[in-house]
């Protein structure tokens, strides 16, 4: 995989437990489908000359509870163990980069924050970030 793939699936993975770890007094016994459109990466597997997936994404990861980076692996049991400690009932759902509305912040686009009328709340990092920080 290239050394890129796990960066970005890493820091997909950060951003689904910053958003649970800072909501979830909100989300606390209630149903959370969370959309992702962090799928993996396609590779070419030269074995079978045919291109597959490389199940690596943190949309798999978070639905599946693990990963096979160590790190990720971490980060993904976190959310579960946040999940569980608050009730929440979570769900993994895919979503077409293009209807993702979490990406247009991520490239300082905020007009869909206006129209939803978000207001801005103290991000809350889970606790493993905080042990590594």
């Amino acid at each position: 995989m290239p050394p890129f793939a796990h960066w970005c699936v890493w820091k997909e993975i950060i951003g689904i437990l910053l958003a649970i770890s800072t909501f979830a007094d909100l989300l606390y016994d209630r149903k959370v489908v969370l959309y992702s459109d962090n799928k993996g990466m396609a590779m070419h597997d030269r074995s079978s000359c045919t291109l597959r997936f490389v199940v690596a994404g943190a949309e798999h990861t978070t639905a599946k509870g693990s990963a096979r980076a160590f790190d990720q692996n971490a980060l993904v049991h976190e959310i579960w163990a946040l999940a569980f400690e608050h009730r929440i009932h979570l769900w993994v759902e895919r979503v077409a980069s293009e209807y993702n509305i979490s990406d247009s912040p991520s490239r300082r686009k905020y007009a869909i924050m206006h129209d939803v009328y978000a207001k801005w709340r103290q991000p809350v990092l889970g606790q493993l970030l905080i042990a590594a920080h």
